[in-house]
């Protein structure tokens, strides 16, 4: 199966990780053990040319379970269930589900995916309205009933991972689901090792794309989190782009990689890897803290700390939206710390982020209430700014942009689901 052309680390580190599922955790809750999801002003594209120095090319031994994953069915796509909840004009519940977990799904196209509380994967069409819920792999319900799911999706490819606790020793994998040929199979799978306690690093921060499946965790020492990739053939045993114990948070993009190193630590930098070239680039290299780096189409945004008293994992306070162009090398600062901004994602020419200027204390424990904040958009051609939500009263976190519209993990009255919010024509 080939793909087609998509668009931690040291303690305190991985605190970095756990507090931000604590923090969306306003939204939704993530039962995982495990943990899970930028800043400078500056403009410098310096690239490790001694790509061989960072990288660790070691591979895992990996166990004999064969790669195809045996699939009880059906792979039918039902109607959803209800039109959903009122949200205004413009805004349309697209998921139906157990509850959403924390920062744990993913849009491509027509399609979201996500992980529900009872940890099953469901696919929703949101042009036509309707959802599939995957097979569980091996036919075992609750075959992976330890750490969070992490599934993203690319054209017609869904990956996940799964800690399968129903073998001894008991196992990692990462399954890849076809949604046209509906099949899945295991692409990657390690025993956990017995010196562990119970489980080593725990698969994390995954996504895939034309250049592969990206990871935190997974490959090399199974006792750390490092940045790994996954590719054909399958199954893979991976490649450890930096082995260390020092990488938080993933996003890949065709064919670049961006992603939070805190190996110099204190400094959290925003680095990328170009699997095109093999070669590391620096997007960030300051001596701010940053947060939640995503790419698309060559742009890369993230959260930065540079005004702000705390630390990410302390309190989210005076924090602003910068990004990057990887082409003309330009970084813009969005937001000027007046008030949180949080999250960002984009795409093409728009980048969006959840901001917490209309709160009553724009400078708020981030942790205590995502009610008040909304979610605001910047078009980086036209230089125009915009809100986008006007949804006060229900807890919104992690939007996520695809071409004309915005989607978040929102309050329902039963929980949440991620919903569908036009952009205004002002940005497009």
């Amino acid at each position: 199966m080939m793909f087609e052309s998509k668009e931690l680390h040291s303690g305190r580190a991985l605190a970095v990780f756990c507090v931000l599922l604590l923090l969306l955790s306003a939204c939704s809750s993530c039962s995982s053990n495990g943990s899970g999801s930028g800043p400078d002003g500056g403009t410098g594209s310096d690239t490790d040319t001694d790509a061989d120095s960072d990288t660790d090319t070691d591979t895992d031994t990996d166990s004999d379970t064969g790669p195809y994953v045996t699939d009880a069915g059906p792979w039918d796509w039902q109607d959803n269930p209800d039109a959903g909840e009122d949200c205004g004009p413009g805004c349309e519940q697209v998921t139906f589900t157990d509850k959403v977990r924390a920062g744990e799904w993913d849009v491509w196209g027509e399609l979201v995916v996500l992980s529900d509380q009872s940890q099953d994967i469901v696919v929703y069409n949101f042009s036509n309205r309707t959802f599939l819920e995957l097979p569980p792999p091996y036919g075992v319900e609750n075959s992976f009933s330890v750490g969070c799911l992490w599934p993203a999706i690319y054209n017609s490819t869904v990956v996940y991972a799964i800690g399968r606790t129903n073998t001894v020793p008991v196992r990692q994998e990462i399954i890849l689901a076809d949604l046209e040929s509906k099949n899945q199979m295991m692409i990657w799978g390690r025993d956990e090792p017995e010196e562990a306690d119970y489980w080593g690093a725990l698969l994390q921060s995954i996504d895939v794309s034309v250049g592969g499946v990206v990871s935190v965790a997974g490959c090399g020492d199974p006792m750390i989190y490092n940045l790994c990739i996954f590719n054909e053939p399958y199954p893979s045993s991976g490649t450890a782009l930096i082995d260390e114990n020092a990488i938080v948070w993933t996003s890949i993009w065709e064919n670049k990689i961006v992603f939070l190193d805190v190996t110099q630590w204190p400094t959290h930098n925003v680095r990328g890897y170009d699997l095109s070239t093999d070669q590391f680039f620096d997007v960030t290299d300051d001596d701010y803290y940053q947060n939640t780096p995503r790419i698309g189409s060559n742009k890369v945004v993230w959260q930065d700390f540079r005004f702000s008293a705390y630390a990410p994992w302390e309190k989210h306070s005076n924090t602003v939206i910068f990004v990057k162009d990887l082409v003309t090398e330009v970084t813009t600062q969005l937001t000027d710390g007046s008030a949180i901004s949080t999250t960002p994602d984009v795409f093409g020419d728009i980048a969006v982020w959840l901001d917490w200027r209309h709160c009553a204390d724009p400078q708020g424990d981030v942790y205590m209430d995502f009610k008040c904040a909304e979610i605001y958009g910047h078009n980086l051609s036209t230089d125009v700014e915009a809100r986008i939500t006007n949804i006060p009263d229900r807890a919104k976190a992690t939007p996520r942009i695809w071409g004309e519209y915005v989607f978040v993990d929102m309050e329902t009255e039963s929980g949440n689901s991620i919903f569908m919010i036009n952009i205004p024509p002002s940005l497009l």
